[in-house]
């Protein structure tokens, strides 16, 4: 018995969200951020190429889960070859630079996306990965507005459903603004950029990455961007990492040749914030192999993240935090304190309910659930199994 339960892996979630935070009552002008106070919205992405409808539509079902459930806006989904009279009628959240409804004005946007990187109304960013967000009066209904964002990638909504920016337009390098601007104030189209009102981050950035130092190890390229930390961190950042890369291989086998993590390390959460626009201790991006820490966090060896890196590389991606977390709380066999088979007995005295694994896959669901989740996942079946409260 204990062999076989040594090989399930167990999971709480809590309800709270990594997401995009609350906000109070919109401005005369809130830019972006007026997404979340709208009473409807159509959210339209790109049918085509096929190769990519899958992960459109999933990315525009948890948009749509993510502002009705948090912010209370009544959705409707749909492909931008099949939007209806009524819904062009009102407000838009249009997804993906090909998106056609985005294609007919493209040309007079001065909107490129390509390998070199991305130009939007006389600005150019050489990041190929660049994404914008802009919103505007709509060119298909008066009073209406079109919220657009290029972004189309369910691995990445985790942190950053939608863009929430107090200005216009932005330009992301992956949840980080890079530039941000109004328009004009008038109710043409296409929107004409105030050139008195933004601001380029690109410069501060820059200067600040002027004393990093950087080292690399086995598995590890790391960039330590606090200033003050003494030299000799550096080696013992990487050698705590290597040693947590090591346990999370003894628990799910081992990596894939050539398997390399950059590592970016910051003072604290709020340096974090002002680096990258996530003010988390440690978070990963499995699918890059990226990984970014405090300094607090990085001299630990707990293997949390690297579970979530590693089970990227070996098991494939998933679009639900539920099962890489789950992988990383089973081998940590702990939550806030208490072991998990408590957190399981709590949520069993809560409801004695079980949820569907619609349900537990539902990113929204878990996020905004009042208790917490417990999920099982038996690496050799993929089986899941889930008591929620």
């Amino acid at each position: 018995m204990a062999a076989r339960i040594a090989l399930r892996l167990a999971a709480v979630l809590a309800a709270a969200s990594i997401g995009v935070p609350s906000f109070a009552a919109p401005t005369v002008d809130p830019g972006m951020v007026g997404l979340l106070h709208l009473e409807r919205v159509a959210v339209v992405y790109p049918a085509k190429p096929a190769d990519r409808a899958e992960d459109a539509l999933r990315s525009a079902y948890r948009r749509a889960a993510f502002l009705e459930r948090r912010h209370g806006v009544r959705t409707v989904v749909v492909a931008d070859d099949h939007v209806t009279r009524d819904e062009l009628a009102g407000d838009l959240l249009v997804l993906g630079w090909n998106n056609a409804l985005l294609e007919k004005s493209r040309a007079a946007l001065a909107i490129r996306h390509d390998a070199d990187g991305v130009a939007f109304a006389g600005l150019v960013d050489r990041d190929p990965d660049a994404d914008l967000a802009f919103v505007h009066v709509s060119p298909y209904a008066d009073g209406r507005r079109l919220y657009f964002w290029s972004r189309i990638d369910p691995e990445l909504d985790r942190f950053m459903v939608v863009p929430a920016v107090g200005s216009d337009w932005a330009i992301y390098h992956g949840y980080s603004v890079v530039r941000q601007g109004m328009f004009a104030r008038d109710s043409t189209w296409p929107p004409e950029r105030d050139e008195l009102a933004e601001m380029d981050h690109a410069a501060r950035l820059s200067e600040k990455a002027a004393s990093d130092r950087r080292r690399s190890s086995e598995h590890y390229d790391l960039v330590l961007h606090a200033a003050d930390a003494p030299d000799d961190e550096l080696a013992a950042i990487l050698a705590a990492r290597e040693a947590a890369l090591a346990e999370a291989e003894r628990y799910l086998g081992p990596a894939p040749d050539g398997f390399r993590v950059a590592l970016e390390v910051y003072a604290d959460a709020e340096d974090a914030r002002s680096w990258t626009g996530i003010g988390a201790e440690a978070y990963s991006l499995p699918r890059a192999r990226a990984l970014h820490m405090t300094l607090r966090y990085a001299r630990s060896p707990s293997p949390h993240e690297e579970v979530h890196l590693l089970a990227r590389a070996r098991l494939g991606p998933t679009y639900s935090t539920a099962l890489y977390e789950g992988l990383a709380y089973a081998r940590d066999g702990m939550l806030k304190g208490r072991p998990l088979a408590l957190h399981a007995a709590l949520a069993l005295d809560a409801t004695g309910a079980l949820p569907t694994i619609d349900d537990l896959l539902d990113e929204e669901k878990i996020d905004c659930a009042q208790q917490p989740v417990i999920v099982k996942l038996d690496v050799e079946g993929v089986e899941l199994r889930a008591l929620k409260g």
